[in-house]
C-alpha cells in the first residue's frame, strides 16, 4: 500500500486548507480542548437524528483504490450521552463519489463497534464486535480498513492493534456502482452540544509496496524551520532570515518567501522529532503556498542530505493559499526506511519552483 494523507491537527486552523471538504452544519473544528500528541487535535460532532449522523463531519478526496486503510486516535469524554442505537455514531465511512458505502460505527454504552452498509439512514448491520473495547477519558487507537464489493467485499477494524472485527465475502457497498474507495469521511455521531477528538490520522491504499497494511499505533508530529539550509534562492518579504518567514503556526502570510524563478530552492532545518522512534513510515511536505496568477506553476519537495537534492513529485498551486502536500515514504538519499537520524540531523527540506 501507499501512504496518501496524514494529519497531526497541529500545524493549522482552517480544516479546508489541507483539503478537507466540510459537510452538515455541525461543522468540525481544529481545538486544543483534548489533544494526544502536539497542541492541537480534530473536533467532532454531528446532530442527534440517525438520518443525518453521517452527513455532518469532514471528507477527504482519495485517489481510487480497491483497498484502503484508515488509522486515527479517537477520544469521548465520560459526560457523552448515550444513543439509541450504535449506529447513529458514525465514526468513520468509506466513500464512493461523495457517498458514503461502508461505515464503521461505535456505541458509548457498551463501547462496541459495529460496521455496516448504509449512505446515512436505513442501514444493514454486517457485524459487531464484543463490548467493553472503548472506554472514556482516553485515546484508543482505531483503524479499519475495507473493499467495496458486492459479494467479496472486506473490512477490517482494529482497537489498540487488537483485531475485533473482520468480515469476508460480503457485500459491503451500498450503491451498485461503487468499485473503488476515492474517500474517506469522519464524523463525530453526536448530539450538537457534544463532540468527541481524533488526532494522529494517517490514510493508506493498496498501491506500492511499502506500508501495505495496518501501521499500528503511531503519531504524527508536526516540524516546523528552524534555520536556513544551506541552499537560499528565493527572496525574503523582509530581512535575509528566510525560516523565520515561514514557520508561523497556524501559516500567516504576512511574511513569506517567493520566486518566480525556475528552478529556485530553498532549504531549511526543521525541529527534532519529539518522540523516540522506533519506525519512520513516511514524511509528509506540507507547503502553504499560492502562485500570483494562474500560470500553473509547480513546487515540489526537496531532500537535500549529503550536498545533493532529491525532489519529490510537484505539486500544482492556484491562486488561492491552501496546503501543497507530499509524501516521501522512504528517504530519497538513501532509498532505505527513514531514520531518525535522517529527520533530526542530516537532512534539510525545502521546495523547488519546477
Amino acid at each position: 500500500m501507499t501512504l496518501r494523507f496524514l494529519d497531526s491537527f497541529d500545524h493549522y486552523t482552517d480544516l479546508t486548507q489541507k483539503g478537507w471538504v466540510l459537510t452538515g452544519a455541525s461543522t468540525p473544528s481544529i481545538a486544543s480542548t483534548y489533544v494526544r500528541t502536539g497542541d492541537q487535535a480534530l473536533r467532532l460532532r454531528s446532530i442527534s437524528s440517525l438520518g443525518t449522523m453521517l452527513g455532518h463531519g469532514c471528507n477527504i478526496a482519495l485517489p481510487a483504490a480497491t483497498y484502503v486503510t484508515v488509522g486515527l486516535a479517537f477520544y469521548f469524554p465520560q459526560e457523552l450521552r448515550g444513543m439509541d442505537s450504535v449506529y447513529q455514531r458514525t465514526l468513520i465511512a468509506f466513500l464512493y463519489n461523495g457517498a458514503a458505502q461502508l461505515r464503521v460505527c461505535w456505541d458509548k454504552r457498551c463501547g462496541t463497534l459495529a460496521v455496516a452498509r448504509s449512505a446515512l439512514s436505513n442501514p444493514t448491520s454486517l457485524s459487531f464486535s464484543a463490548g467493553g473495547l472503548l472506554a472514556p477519558n482516553r485515546w484508543h487507537y482505531i483503524e479499519a480498513k475495507a473493499r467495496l464489493h458486492g459479494s467479496e467485499g472486506f473490512c477490517e477494524v482494529r482497537v489498540d492493534e487488537a483485531t475485533v472485527l473482520r468480515l469476508e465475502n460480503v457485500n459491503t457497498k451500498y450503491h451498485a456502482a461503487a468499485t473503488v474507495i476515492n474517500g474517506i469521511a469522519l464524523s463525530g455521531g453526536c448530539s450538537s452540544s457534544e463532540y468527541v477528538y481524533v488526532d494522529d490520522l494517517y490514510i493508506l491504499d493498496d498501491a506500492g509496496t511499502i506500508n501495505n497494511d495496518f501501521l499500528g499505533n503511531i503519531r504524527v508530529e508536526s516540524l516546523t524551520p528552524t534555520a536556513d539550509g544551506a541552499l537560499n534562492a528565493w527572496t525574503p518579504s523582509a530581512g535575509s532570515d528566510h525560516w523565520p518567514l515561514i514557520d508561523e503556526v497556524p501559516p500567516d502570510m504576512a511574511d513569506y518567501v517567493a520566486t518566480d524563478t525556475p528552478g529556485a530552492i530553498d532549504t531549511y532545518h526543521l525541529t527534532d522529532l519529539i518522540t523516540s522512534s522506533v519506525g519512520i513510515h513516511g514524511v509528509q511536505h506540507l507547503f502553504y503556498a499560492r502562485e500570483a496568477d494562474a500560470a500553473g506553476r509547480i513546487l515540489r519537495p526537496v531532500v537535500r542530505q549529503g550536498g545533493a537534492n532529491h525532489f519529490g513529485d510537484g505539486q500544482a498551486l492556484t491562486t488561492t493559499e491552501a496546503y501543497a502536500r507530499a509524501i516521501s515514504e522512504t528517504n530519497p538519499a538513501t532509498g532505505l526506511a527513514w531514520t531518525e537520524d535522517d529527520v533530526n540531523a542530516h537532512a534539510e527540506f525545502g521546495m523547488e519552483r519546477q
